[in-house]
């Protein structure tokens, strides 16, 4: 098994585990169906550009309620998969919340799961873009940090 397929394999555990605790939600990689979807639905980021689609460590998860795209996550590990940065978290901007499962606590799992899964020690948030979102991620367990602007969570065995 090559490395590709092993964290293929990886993600893909992350993702069921998650569903089990999220019964209503199925996550799946971000592939060319979800982008499909993101630009038709109205997502803010370019969900077709990947920095990180050469890593075959990266992290990413598309959450979908029924036939909806309902929220979207990329990031990578570093320093030797010690920790994994979550650097774009997105829900979807055209489902009320009133309407959708919540996305940020089944992405905040699975991303959990999958850290644990590399053997990392903790999961990062980078630059959060308001302090409604820190206080958000803050109820979700993570603790900012102010000088590098970002929230962290550790992962717990």
């Amino acid at each position: 098994m090559d490395d590709d397929q092993f964290y293929r394999a990886l993600r893909s555990e992350a993702y069921q585990q998650t569903q089990i605790l999220h019964p209503g939600l199925r996550l799946t990689e971000i592939d060319t169906k979800a982008v499909e979807a993101s630009v038709t639905r109205g997502y803010t980021w370019a969900w077709d550009e990947d920095d990180n689609a050469h890593l075959a460590a990266r992290f990413e998860v598309a959450v979908w309620e029924n036939a909806d795209l309902t929220g979207m996550c990329r990031g990578k590990p570093i320093e030797d998969n010690r920790k994994l940065c979550l650097e774009i978290v997105e829900a979807a901007p055209n489902i009320p919340l009133a309407a959708r499962q919540p996305v940020l606590p089944a992405i905040s799992l699975c991303a959990l799961v999958y850290a644990k899964l590399i053997g990392a020690a903790e999961v990062r948030l980078l630059e959060p873009t308001s302090l409604s979102r820190i206080r958000l991620y803050e109820r979700l367990g993570y603790r900012y940090v102010a000088a590098g602007h970002y929230l962290v969570k550790e992962v717990t065995s």
